[in-house]
Protein backbone atom coordinates (compact mmCIF):
# COMPACT_ATOMS: atom_id res chain seq x y z
CA UNK A 1 0.00 0.00 0.00
CA UNK A 2 1.26 3.29 -0.84
CA UNK A 3 1.54 6.08 2.29
CA UNK A 4 0.51 9.04 0.82
CA UNK A 5 2.63 11.00 2.88
CA UNK A 6 5.59 9.66 1.98
CA UNK A 7 4.66 9.74 -2.05
CA UNK A 8 3.89 13.73 -1.32
CA UNK A 9 7.20 14.28 0.29
CA UNK A 10 8.73 12.09 -2.58
CA UNK A 11 6.55 13.70 -5.29
CA UNK A 12 7.56 17.44 -3.64
CA UNK A 13 11.79 16.39 -3.44
CA UNK A 14 12.61 16.53 -7.02
CA UNK A 15 11.23 16.09 -10.53
CA UNK A 16 13.57 14.16 -12.74
CA UNK A 17 12.55 11.46 -15.37
CA UNK A 18 14.82 8.97 -13.45
CA UNK A 19 13.15 9.26 -10.66
CA UNK A 20 9.63 8.58 -12.10
CA UNK A 21 10.81 5.74 -13.85
CA UNK A 22 12.53 4.36 -10.10
CA UNK A 23 9.34 5.09 -8.48
CA UNK A 24 6.79 3.04 -11.29
CA UNK A 25 9.29 0.22 -11.35
CA UNK A 26 9.65 -0.04 -7.57
CA UNK A 27 5.69 -0.01 -6.70
CA UNK A 28 4.11 -3.18 -6.70
CA UNK A 29 0.54 -1.88 -7.33
CA UNK A 30 1.05 1.44 -9.99
CA UNK A 31 -2.76 1.08 -9.81
CA UNK A 32 -2.98 2.19 -6.64
CA UNK A 33 -0.04 4.93 -7.17
CA UNK A 34 -1.89 6.80 -10.04
CA UNK A 35 -5.15 6.11 -7.58
CA UNK A 36 -2.84 8.68 -5.11
CA UNK A 37 -1.26 10.67 -8.23
CA UNK A 38 -4.98 11.28 -9.61
CA UNK A 39 -5.61 12.51 -5.86
CA UNK A 40 -2.80 14.80 -5.47
CA UNK A 41 -3.82 16.37 -8.84
CA UNK A 42 -7.28 17.64 -7.51
CA UNK A 43 -5.71 19.45 -4.68
CA UNK A 44 -4.95 22.07 -6.89
CA UNK A 45 -1.28 22.47 -5.14
CA UNK A 46 1.65 23.88 -6.29
CA UNK A 47 4.27 21.97 -6.83
CA UNK A 48 2.30 19.11 -5.72
CA UNK A 49 -0.48 18.98 -8.45
CA UNK A 50 1.52 20.19 -11.67
CA UNK A 51 4.28 17.41 -10.37
CA UNK A 52 1.66 14.61 -9.54
CA UNK A 53 0.34 15.24 -13.16
CA UNK A 54 3.85 14.46 -14.71
CA UNK A 55 4.42 11.58 -12.58
CA UNK A 56 0.95 9.75 -13.87
CA UNK A 57 2.37 10.85 -17.44
CA UNK A 58 5.24 8.86 -16.98
CA UNK A 59 3.80 6.25 -15.20
CA UNK A 60 0.98 6.02 -18.24
CA UNK A 61 4.06 6.56 -21.07
CA UNK A 62 5.35 3.17 -18.79
CA UNK A 63 1.74 1.39 -19.64
CA UNK A 64 -1.43 3.28 -20.76
CA UNK A 65 -4.12 1.24 -18.56
CA UNK A 66 -2.37 3.16 -15.63
CA UNK A 67 -3.88 6.37 -17.16
CA UNK A 68 -6.91 5.00 -18.48
CA UNK A 69 -9.31 5.22 -15.90
CA UNK A 70 -8.51 8.43 -15.61
CA UNK A 71 -9.60 9.79 -18.83
CA UNK A 72 -12.97 11.14 -18.28
CA UNK A 73 -12.19 12.64 -15.21
CA UNK A 74 -8.75 14.33 -16.63
CA UNK A 75 -11.72 16.04 -19.50
CA UNK A 76 -14.21 16.98 -16.54
CA UNK A 77 -11.36 18.49 -14.09
CA UNK A 78 -8.99 19.89 -16.79
CA UNK A 79 -10.90 23.81 -16.84
CA UNK A 80 -10.21 23.38 -13.14
CA UNK A 81 -6.66 23.25 -13.40
CA UNK A 82 -4.39 26.12 -12.33
CA UNK A 83 -1.15 24.68 -13.23
CA UNK A 84 0.45 24.77 -16.63
CA UNK A 85 2.31 22.31 -16.22
CA UNK A 86 -0.98 20.19 -15.20
CA UNK A 87 -2.71 20.87 -18.21
CA UNK A 88 0.67 20.20 -20.62
CA UNK A 89 0.90 16.75 -19.18
CA UNK A 90 -3.01 16.16 -19.09
CA UNK A 91 -2.94 16.75 -22.46
CA UNK A 92 0.50 14.51 -22.92
CA UNK A 93 -2.34 12.16 -21.82
CA UNK A 94 -5.05 12.47 -23.31
CA UNK A 95 -2.79 12.13 -26.91
CA UNK A 96 -1.84 9.05 -25.80
CA UNK A 97 -5.04 7.35 -26.56
CA UNK A 98 -7.32 7.06 -29.12
CA UNK A 99 -10.59 9.69 -29.29
CA UNK A 100 -12.95 7.18 -29.10
CA UNK A 101 -11.54 5.86 -25.35
CA UNK A 102 -13.04 8.94 -23.78
CA UNK A 103 -15.65 11.94 -24.14
CA UNK A 104 -13.40 14.39 -26.05
CA UNK A 105 -16.16 16.43 -26.79
CA UNK A 106 -15.37 18.82 -23.82
CA UNK A 107 -11.69 19.47 -24.41
CA UNK A 108 -12.59 20.23 -28.24
CA UNK A 109 -13.81 23.79 -27.42
CA UNK A 110 -11.54 24.16 -24.75
CA UNK A 111 -8.15 23.34 -26.66
CA UNK A 112 -9.72 25.99 -29.46
CA UNK A 113 -9.64 28.56 -26.08
CA UNK A 114 -6.15 27.53 -25.45
CA UNK A 115 -4.61 27.42 -28.63
CA UNK A 116 -5.87 31.60 -29.75
CA UNK A 117 -4.75 32.43 -26.64
CA UNK A 118 -1.37 34.25 -26.00
CA UNK A 119 -1.64 33.43 -22.36
CA UNK A 120 -1.37 30.17 -22.58
CA UNK A 121 2.60 28.49 -22.54
CA UNK A 122 3.79 27.64 -25.75
CA UNK A 123 3.60 23.97 -25.12
CA UNK A 124 0.23 23.66 -23.74
CA UNK A 125 -0.64 25.06 -27.17
CA UNK A 126 1.35 22.90 -29.37
CA UNK A 127 -0.39 19.77 -27.49
CA UNK A 128 -4.20 21.51 -28.26
CA UNK A 129 -3.32 21.78 -31.85
CA UNK A 130 -2.15 17.85 -31.93
CA UNK A 131 -5.38 17.18 -30.27
CA UNK A 132 -7.81 19.22 -32.16
CA UNK A 133 -5.77 17.84 -35.51
CA UNK A 134 -7.15 14.49 -34.23
CA UNK A 135 -10.19 16.07 -33.44
CA UNK A 136 -10.47 16.60 -37.26
CA UNK A 137 -10.06 13.37 -38.49
CA UNK A 138 -13.29 12.12 -36.98
CA UNK A 139 -15.16 15.55 -37.13
CA UNK A 140 -13.68 17.11 -40.72
CA UNK A 141 -16.69 19.82 -40.56
CA UNK A 142 -14.21 21.25 -37.95
CA UNK A 143 -11.52 21.48 -40.64
CA UNK A 144 -12.11 25.13 -41.52
CA UNK A 145 -12.08 26.50 -37.87
CA UNK A 146 -9.28 24.72 -36.97
CA UNK A 147 -7.60 26.23 -40.30
CA UNK A 148 -8.55 30.16 -39.89
CA UNK A 149 -7.55 29.98 -36.23
CA UNK A 150 -4.12 28.53 -36.95
CA UNK A 151 -4.25 31.38 -39.56
CA UNK A 152 -4.92 33.56 -37.29
CA UNK A 153 -2.38 32.66 -34.71
CA UNK A 154 0.62 32.95 -38.09
CA UNK A 155 1.38 36.39 -37.46
CA UNK A 156 2.03 36.45 -33.95
CA UNK A 157 3.21 33.05 -33.44
CA UNK A 158 7.09 32.50 -31.68
CA UNK A 159 9.53 30.65 -33.42
CA UNK A 160 8.48 26.93 -32.41
CA UNK A 161 4.30 27.44 -32.45
CA UNK A 162 4.93 28.99 -35.93
CA UNK A 163 6.57 25.58 -37.12
CA UNK A 164 3.73 23.59 -35.67
CA UNK A 165 0.74 25.89 -37.18
CA UNK A 166 2.32 25.59 -40.98
CA UNK A 167 3.17 21.66 -39.98
CA UNK A 168 -0.52 21.58 -38.58
CA UNK A 169 -2.15 23.93 -41.90
CA UNK A 170 0.03 21.35 -43.92
CA UNK A 171 -1.57 18.43 -42.46
CA UNK A 172 -5.26 19.64 -42.73
CA UNK A 173 -4.81 20.32 -46.57
CA UNK A 174 -3.69 16.62 -46.73
CA UNK A 175 -7.47 15.65 -45.13
CA UNK A 176 -10.47 15.53 -46.45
Amino acid sequence: MIRKAELRAFIEDDLSKKRAVALVQQTPEPENLAAVLWEFILLNEHPLSWRATWFLEHLASENKDYARPYLDAIVQAFSGFKYDGQKRSSMKILLMFELHDYNYEPMVGRCFDMLLSQNEPMAVRMFCMRFLLQVVKIEPELKSELQESLEFILPHAQKGLLSACKNSLQALAKMC
